[in-house]
């Protein structure tokens, strides 16, 4: 797989259009925010996943907290647009504690030849990978990807019929890939899409249809519904996402809640929200139990080839990270990274995952990490053998909690020391649930209101509460 397709490089765009050298321009941060413990409300009852008080909760009211990979940049350039999963990933999978997968699609790969033309070929592969990942315990966030439009820019994406030809005439591509989001065909692609109904309603149709395919997994969270969307001429206009992208988001939430109620819409922000150019989509209360946000992070020093790497200031990156969060979770907002990673090569690469997880866990932020595939370079998670890279090993293979059953009052991990470390509420009947990942030993401050304490590697765990009451948990691998 090559460098330029593995990777989205919002951070170095920047650079090349805008000439900033830091994506990281909002202000600091607030207090770690988990939300309240505030019971669902009878609709929200009736989701399957719903938002409340920053977190994804199921039916029941309990908290997921997703750690995962995407799968995986490699479909975009494959002839079936499919990954295809063999009996070594899903091990992987469970040796990694990874409990959630960031499944990449395409509308290309949907509807390739018209808005009404479905490829059924793709939408049964698809589904059986998904069911797959259901079959290993996975939660399951399908993602509508792109990198450059689509057709003939990049090789997925959007069909070639999105876009009218006498706007495409005229490419040469450049390198580095990201750079061509500069060029005026790209760029029309963009603008010709956010103006035409006739196409925002063909996208929301093509995701309606692969949303009913996939509808009778339960594990299937929801959608990530518009992969890194780029502005087109708009950059740098700060309503852009309030005016232009926030209802094309509704249009295509509409369409896929009459095939498949119940499910979570992952919104991603432009280009211009890093900058702190554009203002946060203020999220309507008639929608909030069903929106995450979604954003990507690639610092430049750790995502571009040959940089500096991280410089170790665990305490800028926290800085750095809440700032594109915070206007988000002060509205209740769950948040889920859909992308994080970098060039795994890079100096003090190691370090940053580590780093950058314990702010996710301390925060009760989900992740999903780009990207699963296997080369010794680039952002690949597994070596070209196929086995996980060193450096994901001190947090992908330790253990995590994966649902509570009420809010963390406490949630930290430390990586070096070997543990991590919960304090929670005990509700009668519900359960939390601890992947065990390669090698952990879990103890418990009340064991008398957990059931099933014995906890072995590379298992996943559930221990009920037995009765009402505060637990502290500490799970530990060293």
């Amino acid at each position: 797989m090559k460098y330029s397709m593995v990777f989205g490089s919002r951070t170095l765009l920047l650079s090349a259009i805008i000439g900033v050298s830091h994506i990281f321009l909002l202000g600091v941060f607030g207090c770690s925010m988990y939300g309240g413990n505030s019971p669902l409300s009878p609709q929200e009852q009736n989701r399957t996943y719903a938002c409340k008080d920053n977190a994804i909760r199921t039916s029941d009211g309990s908290r997921l907290f997703l750690k995962g990979l995407n799968l995986s940049g490699t479909a975009k350039t494959a002839k079936d647009f499919m990954f295809n999963l063999k009996q070594s990933d899903l091990d992987v999978f469970k040796e990694a504690s990874v409990n959630s997968v960031r499944l990449l699609t395409f509308w290309r790969a949907i509807a390739p030849y018209g808005p009404t033309s479905f490829d059924s070929d793709y939408l049964e592969k698809l589904n059986a990978e998904a069911g797959i990942l259901q079959e290993n315990g996975m939660y399951i966030i399908l993602d509508m990807h792109q990198d450059l439009w689509g057709d003939p820019f990049a090789s997925h994406g959007a069909p070639a019929w999105a876009c009218p030809d006498e706007l495409k005439q005229g490419y040469k591509s450049s390198s580095p890939w990201w750079i061509n989001y500069t060029k005026p065909q790209v760029i029309a692609c963009f603008d010709n899409f956010y103006s035409t109904q006739y196409l925002i309603d063909s996208f929301a149709r093509a995701w309606a249809e692969a949303a009913s395919t996939l509808c009778h997994l339960d594990k299937l969270v929801g959608f990530d519904l518009f992969n890194e969307p780029f502005p087109g001429s708009s950059l740098g206009d700060k309503d852009f996402d309030k005016k232009v992208l926030f209802p094309i988001y509704l249009r295509v939430m509409n369409a896929i809640e009459k095939v498949c109620p119940g499910r979570i819409y992952f919104l991603e922000p432009n280009i211009s929200y890093q900058m702190g150019i554009s203002e946060p989509f203020a999220i309507p209360e008639s929608v909030r139990d069903r929106i995450a946000f979604s954003p990507h992070f690639y610092p430049r020093d750790v995502h571009e080839p040959e940089a500096k790497g991280y410089d170790l200031d665990k305490s800028r990156l926290e800085e750095d990270f809440m700032s594109l969060v915070t206007p988000y979770q002060e509205q209740g907002v769950p948040i889920w990274l859909g992308e994080y990673g970098g060039i795994t090569a890079n100096p003090n690469f190691g370090q940053y995952i580590k780093d950058l997880n314990a702010v996710l866990v301390k925060h009760f932020i989900s992740s999903a990490l780009w990207d699963y595939y296997s080369s010794d370079s680039g952002f690949a998670f597994l070596d070209s053998q196929g086995h996980e890279k060193a450096v994901f090993d001190p947090v992908f293979g330790a253990p995590m909690f994966s649902v509570f059953p009420n809010k963390p009052d406490l949630l930290t991990a430390e990586w070096e020391q070997g543990n991590i470390k919960s304090s929670f509420d005990c509700t009668k009947g519900r359960y939390l649930e601890i992947l065990s990942g390669r090698k952990a030993s879990c103890t418990s401050s009340a064991p008398a209101a957990m059931e099933g304490m014995d906890i072995k590697a590379g298992e996943k765990v559930r221990l009920y509460c037995a009765k009402d009451g505060k637990v502290d948990m500490c799970c530990t691998w060293k």
